[in-house]
């Protein structure tokens, strides 16, 4: 979970959710491709509409938060 946008954080607590979120981001980066129980690859489909046209994309596998707690429980805040 990221920090709220319409709160105001004190820095350590602004920098902390920055380098969350980065982490997050390039763990997440090189995920896979989902595929349906036959193998085959599950897409979704999104509309644009300023060209009134359909684009799909392949759907990627879940995320993992197995690094979130071990990342926040590592950095404490010092003021």
């Amino acid at each position: 979970m990221y920090c709220a946008k319409r709160f105001a954080y004190i820095p350590p607590v602004y920098r902390i959710g920055n380098e969350l979120a980065a982490l997050d981001n390039n763990i997440h980066s090189d995920r896979g491709v989902m595929r349906n129980k036959e193998g085959e690859i599950v897409y979704h489909r999104c509309y644009n509409k300023k060209s009134g046209r359909w684009t799909i994309y392949p759907c990627k596998e879940k995320k993992t938060s197995s690094h979130q707690g071990s990342y926040s429980k590592s950095h404490h805040l010092s003021t």
